[in-house]
């Protein structure tokens, strides 16, 4: 395509190819129609073929002119067009396309393997051109981009579709009289404006969905179990929801501006901004515990989590902020410090118990030294000894054995 040799086309080349689904018009199922326009007829002749393995149905043409009369008469969906060709440069095809009522919509997308240059790009598209393709092109590639511009033209062709049957319904007479072109230029701007009405309705609710769903997502982020906070640079609070208002005990509104290390309890606040900076600098993973002071229910423990966000998408802000979470976790606290309590009590319940026992330990060591006494008095005068000190039995003739 472009090049300087001359390849005349055959008798069969610029013919349609019948396509999987039969010829133009006969069409059981609407399928792309491509029209490939290129002096160089191998070039036309690969690119049909790879076109029509693919399931499109193509037509060839070698120079403006020629390309001009099969738009008019065949109409396809889409125009490979060549930029340099032997009569009419491949812009002014284009302008002539796109300035006509009933071809403005055929999607033209120029095609060049000589015209690569930036600039001789931009010329092609403000010429009118849907597209340029710099070839040589990898077959996968060119059929990457034709699909591409297949996936706009069929939902072009959906909108004109119920357009017309709109205009219909609406119209007595919705279709043009004959070959006047004045009839067709009021036919097109008549589907043109019922496409427009059709859009402009299809926004209308596209415009009702999304705000259903932010509507949906502030009710989501205010009704939070957990306070949302969005701190700036400076450590202020740039937006808070509902929960971190109430668990300070007053309107979220009212907090943003203030610094979130203001709402701690005085002898937490160094802590909290040491946290903050280590957040700041990407050197804290772990969470921080500290103290709120709530009109209502006095101190509340609250537990923070933080994370660098790189920028808000939806607010078109790129300046890095800290979005941190925090929970209530009073109650937890409350349980912790009663079960240190209670340690600290079983503790002291233990050391007694301990003394109590080391003191029963020693009554029964003496009572046994006692018996030991009693025994060898009883030896010496020639007694039975009274108690049988082995813990096994008693002596025999011992009475009240274990009595003192």
């Amino acid at each position: 395509m472009g090049d300087n040799t001359r390849h005349e086309p055959s008798e069969q080349a610029d013919e349609s190819s019948n396509g999987p689904q039969g010829r133009w018009g006969v069409l059981m199922e609407p399928i792309l129609r491509i029209l490939v326009v290129d002096d160089d007829a191998n070039t036309v002749r690969g690119t049909r073929r790879i076109l029509d393995q693919a399931g499109y149905e193509t037509a060839g043409a070698y120079n403006g002119e020629q390309a001009l009369a099969r738009v008019q008469a065949d109409r396809p969906d889409l125009v490979l067009l060549d930029r340099q060709l032997p009569d009419l440069d491949g812009l002014e095809v284009c302008r002539r396309i796109k300035s006509d009522p009933a071809l403005m919509d055929t999607c033209v997308v120029m095609a060049s393997g000589q015209h690569t240059l930036s600039d001789e790009q931009s010329c092609g598209l403000e010429s009118g051109a849907d597209g340029y393709i710099v070839r040589p092109v990898a077959n996968r590639e060119l059929l990457a981009r034709v699909e591409a511009f297949a996936r706009g033209i069929r939902k072009g062709r959906s909108l004109r579709e119920k357009a017309e049957a709109l205009l219909r319904h609406r119209t007595a007479s919705p279709q043009p009289f004959g070959d006047d072109q004045a009839q067709q230029l009021l036919y097109e701007v008549q589907v043109h404006q019922v496409e427009l009405e059709i859009q402009s309705d299809q926004l209308r609710r596209a415009q009702g969905e999304l705000q259903l769903s932010r509507n949906r997502y502030a009710q989501l982020y205010n009704e939070a179990p957990i306070g949302y906070v969005l701190l700036d640079r400076t450590g202020a609070i740039r937006q808070a929801n509902r929960t971190v208002g109430e668990l300070l005990g007053r309107p979220a509104k009212e907090l943003v501006g203030q610094t979130l290390a203001s709402v701690f309890a005085t002898e937490d606040r160094d802590d909290f901004l040491d946290y903050i900076r280590a957040l700041w600098e990407g050197t804290e993973d772990r969470t921080f515990e500290g103290r709120w002071p709530c009109a209502d229910v006095g101190i509340r423990w609250v537990e923070l989590c933080g994370r660098l966000e790189r920028g808000d998408v939806l607010q078109a802000v790129d300046e890095p902020r800290l979005l941190v979470t925090a929970s209530d976790v009073t109650q937890r606290k409350t349980s912790q410090q009663r079960l240190e309590q209670l340690n600290v009590a079983l503790q002291a319940g233990n050391d007694e118990l301990e003394r109590f026992n080391r003191l029963l330990v020693g009554r029964e060591m003496r009572m046994i030294e006692l018996k030991r006494e009693v025994n060898e008095l009883c030896l010496q005068l020639g007694w039975e000894p009274r108690y049988a000190l082995d813990f096994a039995a008693p002596a025999i003739g011992s009475r009240d054995v274990g009595n003192a």
